[in-house]
């Protein structure tokens, strides 16, 4: 009985575990997964005002979302000049010891269907054929109090469209808010 309950225990810390980490991904696909636009009219030369109607059943659309199974670390020496002074103190012993992530039951609350890539497949051609779009994350860095996490988020809806940023979330009354991002890249 005693063994039963040591292992209780321990699966509920690392559950836990995970399961922030999960919530972390789940908030940014949520977030940032969004389906493209309708083209505007071949014939209309004046900007196109989306309608509430359209914009409403774009919200609807589940998008089949693949997230890429190998997380970097982010070094030191890059992050001094993309983040402010006050992210500096704040991560500065936290670069030195990231936490890596199970992607393994990542889910979505909006319904986006989430699975992992297969590289091999993403490397094979330029389009994605696959998923809708690409999601890659760096390893997880926290605060001390474990309020605050630095990482990288990469997005892409094939090999040749995509941007990167890097995000400082927030832990608020017990849900993550985006506090900080800075554009990387776009391609």
């Amino acid at each position: 009985m005693k063994k039963v309950f040591i292992l209780f225990i321990v699966l509920s810390i690392v559950s836990c575990k995970n399961t922030n980490n999960n919530e972390i991904i789940a908030f940014m696909i949520d977030k940032k997964a969004r389906p493209l636009p309708p083209p505007p009219p071949i014939n209309d030369t004046t900007t196109t005002v989306i309608s509430k109607k359209v914009m409403d059943s774009l919200f609807k659309i589940k998008l089949k979302v693949a997230v890429y199974p190998k997380l970097d670390d982010l070094s030191k020496a890059s992050l001094k000049h993309k983040l402010s002074d006050r992210y500096n103190k704040i991560f500065k012993d936290s670069i030195l010891k990231p936490i890596s992530i199970d992607l393994n039951g990542i889910y979505s609350n909006k319904g986006h269907n989430i699975i992992l890539a297969d590289t091999t497949e993403v490397k094979k051609s330029k389009d994605f054929k696959d998923f809708d779009q690409l999601f890659w994350f760096s390893n997880f860095y926290f605060s001390e109090d474990k309020q605050r996490v630095l990482f990288s988020l990469g997005i892409s809806r094939s090999r040749l469209a995509g941007s990167s940023a890097l995000y400082v979330l927030k832990k608020e009354e017990n849900t993550w808010v985006t506090e900080y991002f800075k554009n990387l890249e776009i391609w």
